[in-house]
């Protein structure tokens, strides 16, 4: 059975460093001049640590949503249930796996975003 004692704070921790991270990028890139080496790094570094936030804040959920799955009045369809473990490896022995599936990724887009 997963442990399903998963507390929504894991998550906000999470997203709070990573946002963090954000925050700090955008105010080191202000202290140099527009077209320098230095702000175009500090460029990259905020766009890395958006997409950081994104992929934690999605594996998160996820994981979330996945061990909750064993909770009584939680239910998902065959089909959302697939997804969520072909989505990341939640091997509970080792780290977490991400699995890079462009086509899942871009069907939870569809669905996520056309409702």
């Amino acid at each position: 059975m997963k442990d399903n004692c998963v507390s929504i704070e894991e998550f906000w921790n999470v997203a709070r460093k990573l946002a963090g991270d954000c925050s700090r990028c955008l105010k080191t890139m202000d202290d140099f001049e527009p077209d320098t080496p230095e702000r175009a790094f500090w460029y990259r570094m905020y766009a890395r640590s958006a997409f950081a936030l994104v992929e934690g804040a999605t594996y998160r959920m996820m994981y979330h949503a996945y061990m909750a799955s064993e909770r009584p009045g939680v239910s998902f369809t065959d089909e959302e249930f697939e997804r969520l473990e072909k989505a990341y490896d939640f091997d509970e022995s080792g780290d977490p796996t991400p699995v890079f599936m462009p086509a899942l990724i871009s069907q939870i887009f569809t669905i996520e975003f056309s409702n």
